[in-house]
């Protein structure tokens, strides 16, 4: 049964450049839980899935326990826990740790950008999963079997579970990681040269600085030192630190200050009139009156029809469509 459910949804889904998003299958609606039902979750299946294509997954169907099956739970050391059933004794861990290492490098020919795993999952929780101690009190500090051989294998692939996306401030990072996983893949996986690198960086230096400026000053000086790097060194390093540097959430006070610095440069070619508008539509922003998607879309128009080549072909200014789609279902 390995891989058929994953094979079936692909054939149905459409290839039409929409990045693609590994999911615990019940999350979709899918009856593949233990008892033969579903954990159906409106935004992941209707909301986000309207843009992205998704890989659906079950380990523990994969793993041949048959759809309705004996429930299962992690017991014993949370750094290395065993999968076991819980009224039969039934030990999986074998089972389940090779079928997730298989599957987690099978993931590579996918070009995953991110992953929605099933929160408290004895297979797919990627945190604070119940371990079940022989001695002593349950502990939720366990990750399950298949999400840790993920969390190992791609480390840095934006990964969540259902439960986090209650959070509309996780919503929106967790989208912007995705989209932006999806350009460093790109980039990445490309020929490598320097000006590429620093091409990518330049695009993306308004996007850092809205999350991190402690790590985009540390990306800063890696691209400007970049002929110190061998190619292999500079894309591990420069890789690891902006996915490190996006996860920090951006802020109101962070946006408004990546907008207050496009807007200056935009002031010398703008009439006082034209100035004064998008001074307030920043402002309006700042103080929660607009999303942020008023005054990126006011600042782009700007950009686009003026033709300035210090904003144009930023991510910031000019993010994927589906990306701003998402973000605006969030306000």
């Amino acid at each position: 049964m390995a891989g058929r459910l994953t094979e079936y949804i692909m054939k149905r889904q459409s290839n039409s450049g929409k990045i693609t998003i590994g999911v615990s299958s019940c999350l979709l609606g899918i009856k593949s839980r233990y008892s033969g039902t579903h954990k159906r979750d409106s935004y992941i299946a209707d909301t986000l899935g309207e843009y992205v294509r998704f890989i659906p997954i079950c380990p523990e169907l994969e793993a041949g326990m048959g759809v309705p099956r004996e429930a299962v739970r992690l017991e014993g050391s949370s750094d290395k826990p065993r999968l076991i059933g819980i009224e039969s004794g039934t030990d999986w861990t074998d089972t389940m740790n090779n079928l997730a290492e298989w599957r987690t490098e099978q993931f590579r020919k996918f070009n995953l950008s991110g992953f929605i795993l099933k929160n408290n999952s004895p297979s797919c929780g990627p945190e604070r999963v119940p371990v079940f101690p022989k001695k002593g009190r349950v502990k939720r500090n366990g990750r399950g079997l298949f999400a840790n051989a993920l969390l190992k294998r791609h480390p840095l692939l934006p990964v969540a579970d259902e439960a986090m996306f209650k959070d509309s401030e996780f919503r929106d990072n967790f989208v912007e990681r995705v989209f932006a996983y999806s350009r460093l893949q790109k980039f990445l996986s490309g020929r490598f040269n320097y000006n590429r690198a620093r091409n990518f960086h330049d695009s993306h230096r308004l996007f850092i600085r809205a999350h991190s400026i402690k790590h985009l000053h540390i990306l800063d000086k890696m691209t400007l030192q970049i002929m110190k790097y061998n190619p292999a060194r500079f894309c591990d390093n420069y890789g690891r630190l902006f996915m490190e540097g996006i996860k920090i959430r951006s802020t109101v006070s962070k946006n408004y200050a990546v907008l207050d610095g496009a807007a200056t440069l935009l002031k010398k070619d703008l009439a006082p009139r034209e100035w004064n508008y998008i001074s307030e539509i920043i402002k309006d922003y700042r103080y929660g009156l607009v999303p942020l998607a008023v005054p990126l879309t006011e600042i782009g128009q700007l950009v686009r029809s003026l033709n300035l080549p210090d904003l144009s072909g930023r991510v910031y200014l000019f993010p994927h469509p589906a990306e701003t789609a998402l973000k605006r279902s969030n306000w």
